[in-house]
């Protein structure tokens, strides 16, 4: 069997077994069989990597019986172009046939997953993208959604009081989100967001960056920023949340405008907000205005060149980034201290 199998496409294939991929990186976002079936056979890099990993969430079940249905979750080194591990892929298939061999996939889906527990290419995601997972799962199994999912209909409502946020659960904003264009959702959350404290828009915005979201909520987001920004002293944490929260949504052009004034504030330089447009809203920075204004912030936070070298890194393995941030290292017109960065940077590089 071992022989016979190069993919995890064609060992789920083999086995029988009816699946869905989904990212767990930068975002939980589907991966279609056969993007990733290209970057298994070493034709496409992963399309998000994060960390030089392939952070990867599995949903099968055997035959058309969904009750009985598995969650595995899986990280695979990549090289330094985004590309498959072989090695790496090989061991796991090893290891995959092995379960398949002893009885553990499909019709014992508990006990399959227990055996990927204790897989070295088996991780635990953190509590809100397991909550996004689940939510994602539930929804394309066409299944109902938790038992918290009218709760937090009713806070983000109004219903409960701004003030009661401590009894709504990741799992139930999750569940809102996900199926944001049903029963008013959307029009639900975008009314809410000027109302939220902090803790409740911080676990919305670690909902909403997976999302596709509609230019109602965006509006919001961007309006919930500016009355920030006119306040004495903004909460940069609302700021950041907001940025993320919006980082997936078709609303290109409101966002960007938002970033590049954002990027021209004294809170620019701030960690927190350079690691969330690196982490979530990288695609902005393919605009090269908004890119060199986030690598000049970069060079100059308060933290110093190692974290210019960790973001810069994640990024260069981005496919399609490379290219982009080569142009504005080269741009003539970036300042001193930025070039100072871009030179430590590689030399970092060179010496590893």
């Amino acid at each position: 069997m071992t022989s016979q199998i190069t993919s995890l496409v064609e060992f789920f294939e083999q086995t029988g077994i009816k699946f869905r991929i989904f990212d767990m990186g930068r975002r939980v976002s589907s991966i279609s069989k056969q993007q990733f079936f290209a970057f298994e056979q070493g034709k496409q890099p992963y399309p998000m990597p994060l960390q030089l990993q392939a952070w990867i969430g599995i949903l099968g079940w055997p035959g058309e019986d969904t009750s009985k249905h598995f969650i595995w979750f899986l990280k695979m080194p990549l090289d330094e172009s985004g590309n498959i591990n072989y090695a790496a892929r090989d061991d796991l298939l090893h290891r995959l046939v092995q379960i398949a061999e002893a009885g553990l996939q499909g019709d014992s889906g508990p006990d399959a997953q227990q055996s990927m527990e204790d897989n070295p290419y088996g991780f635990k995601p953190n509590d809100d993208r397991m909550a996004v997972f689940h939510a994602k799962a539930l929804k394309s199994l066409a299944q109902p959604a938790s038992q918290f999912y009218r709760h937090t209909q009713r806070y983000f409502s109004g219903q409960e009081g701004w003030d009661q946020w401590s009894s709504v659960g990741m799992q139930g904003i999750a569940d809102m989100v996900v199926r944001l264009e049903e029963e008013q959702n959307a029009t639900i959350i975008s009314k809410a967001i000027p109302q939220l404290p902090l803790p409740p828009l911080e676990a919305l915005a670690k909902c909403l960056e997976n999302e596709a979201i509609p230019t109602s909520i965006s509006e919001a987001l961007v309006q919930r920023v500016e009355t920030e920004l006119k306040q004495q002293e903004p909460e940069l944490a609302v700021v950041s949340l907001c940025i993320r929260a919006m980082s997936c949504a078709p609303a290109t052009g409101l966002r960007q405008q938002l970033l590049e004034k954002i990027l021209q504030t004294p809170m620019a330089t701030s960690v927190d907000l350079l690691v969330s447009i690196a982490g979530r809203a990288w695609e902005d920075l393919k605009q090269a205005h908004i890119r060199l204004l986030f690598l000049e912030a970069l060079a100059n936070n308060p933290a110093g060149q190692e974290v210019f070298n960790k973001l810069m890194a994640d990024l260069f393995f981005i496919p399609g980034m490379r290219e982009e941030l080569m142009q504005t290292l080269r741009e003539p017109e970036r300042s001193d201290t930025l070039a100072q960065a871009i030179g430590q940077f590689f030399a970092a590089i060179r010496s590893e």
